[in-house]
């Protein structure tokens, strides 16, 4: 079995598999790109960082920073093993 596959397809043919599969390790969406769209604003504005987490050190990246916020959606069972951060941010 081959995991971490990217697979692209529209939301609408995504939410037709959500419905109706009973993989034992569904696919799940996990969009970097989204929440800084226009479509995502409100969705990324509805969410504010706890006061502890105010400062963002990686802003000073500019362009070079890595992606930061990510929009995650999964049907019943998606999910992700446990694992390393690739970012190292955690």
């Amino acid at each position: 079995v081959e995991r971490d596959v990217a697979v692209t397809m529209p939301l609408s043919e995504y939410c037709k598999y959500a419905e109706r599969q009973v993989d034992d390790c569904p696919l799940y969406i996990f969009d970097d790109v989204f929440l800084d769209t226009e479509r995502g604003a409100a969705l990324a504005s509805a969410y504010v960082r706890p006061r502890c987490f105010r400062e963002d050190f990686m802003s000073v990246l500019g362009d070079r920073r890595p992606p930061h916020r990510w929009l995650l959606v999964g049907s019943e069972r998606a999910g992700t093993a446990l694992h390393i951060d690739p970012l190292e941010t955690a």
